[in-house]
């Protein structure tokens, strides 16, 4: 049967590192050396090997080494200088005669509207006109318009139209006249009955005529409802009250008895069971493993 990848303690044991397991084989650990560049050239493998080490500490560095640019003029005969591209220095008109044509800022440019004083037509423009009603009289179109202007002057005029409402009371009989509503002006209480019933008082009107139910009631119709309230007696009253031969004989039931807390708990009761926190270490079984981990192997040991 295969074993279970999780250990006692119920935790998946880890395939990195350290295996505790001695079925499970360590996988093999790397890191980086320590050792020094004059710990490493005392190290001797062989004469041949000691040949070929050169003397590091005559060597120059990489920032010994003149490194050319490829950019620019190229000094070496060997490299070829890439091709530059400046902006030129010339004259802008020096193939020929400069330009005398001005710029478009420089024309006056009249506006296209209103009245125009160059070669264009102007266009059409409108306004209030400014004649009276005797200038348009004295204006001469046709005979029939001179007749139809004439028309009318000669019948009266009506000064004001007035017309008439259709709301309330209609003046025209061709019009019928709509019903209206107003409030009633006769009195509220011309009934006798009535009037007597607007004479009684309101529910809060009564004042102090309504009594209330609770505590001693004054009036003798309404009977007082039972007061329970806190005894007065003392002890030693109650002990004089005499009710029965039977009850005299049962006063001192007691009263030679021992309190409460002069009666011992029974011992052959068990206790109830208790629980509380533990007090262990919470990552025990870990540092267990870890230490045995740590112990050294067979082969450490010097026999």
């Amino acid at each position: 049967m295969a074993e279970s990848p999780s250990g006692k303690d119920g935790f998946v044991r880890s395939m990195l590192g350290p295996q505790l397991n001695s079925a499970h084989s360590s996988a093999p650990v790397y890191g980086f050396g320590t050792s020094t560049r004059e710990h490493r050239e005392k190290t001797f493998v062989s004469p041949q090997h000691s040949k070929l080490q050169p003397n590091p500490k005559a060597s120059p560095g990489p920032a010994a080494y003149g490194a050319t640019s490829t950019l620019g003029k190229q000094t070496d005969g060997r490299l070829e200088s890439s091709p530059n591209w400046v902006f030129g220095s010339g004259d802008r008109f020096s193939g020929g005669p400069k330009a005398s044509n001005v710029g478009p800022g420089s024309y006056n440019a009249s506006s296209s509207i209103g009245l125009q004083l160059t070669g264009g037509d102007s266009s059409p423009s409108y306004g209030m006109g400014s004649s009276t009603r005797d200038g348009v009289q004295t204006v001469y179109i046709s005979e029939d318009h001179s007749n139809s202007m004439l028309a009318g002057r000669s019948t009266k005029t009506v000064p004001f139209y007035s017309s008439p409402t259709a709301v309330g009371k209609q003046l025209s009989s061709v019009k019928s006249t709509e019903p209206t509503w107003v409030f009633g002006k006769n009195k509220r209480f011309q009934d006798p009955e009535l009037n007597a019933k607007a004479k009684i008082p309101a529910p809060g009107a009564h004042g102090e005529r309504v009594r209330t139910g609770m505590g001693p009631q004054l009036l003798s119709a309404f009977p007082s409802a039972p007061l329970p309230g806190f005894g007065t007696s003392t002890r030693d009253h109650a002990a004089k009250l005499f009710m029965s031969p039977a009850h005299e004989k049962t006063k001192s039931y007691g009263k030679g008895s021992p309190g409460p807390a002069l009666y011992l708990p029974p011992i052959a009761k068990r206790s109830a069971p208790s629980y509380g926190f533990g007090s262990c270490d919470r990552f025990y079984t870990r540092k267990m493993a870890l230490r045995i981990g740590n112990t050294p192997g067979a082969a450490h040991y010097n026999v």
